[in-house]
């Protein structure tokens, strides 16, 4: 979904929803970040960092990225949901609609 699908809310306010989305951005990007694994070959060096693996990678953790990246967008959701008129009022429902059709709302609450 663009913007073009989302209801007129004033400049103001998505102004705020964009400064609230970013704060998000920059905590679960630090996360995220934690996770990332360098891949190399041993005694390869990268020139801003130096010598690639000087020790074993840690493992994967897809479980745990998962759980990062669902309450990220959680966090997102409910940022901008948090914006919008009480549930119900009609200008609103299709817009919502968009995301209720991807993500079951029981799962939300």
């Amino acid at each position: 979904m663009d913007d073009t699908d989302r209801p007129d809310l004033g400049e103001q306010l998505f102004e705020d929803i964009t400064v609230e989305m970013h704060h998000q951005d920059e905590i679960y990007w630090a996360e995220l970040h934690k996770l990332k694994v360098m891949r190399g070959v041993l005694g390869q060096s990268h020139p801003l960092i130096g010598p690639l693996l000087p020790a074993p990678p840690p493992p994967k953790r897809p479980i745990q990225l998962s759980t990062i990246l669902r309450r990220y967008a959680d966090a997102l959701f409910y940022i901008e949901a948090s914006k919008y008129p009480p549930h119900g009022f009609p200008p609103f429902n299709a817009h919502f609609g968009h995301y209720q059709k991807s993500v079951p709302m029981d799962e939300l609450c």
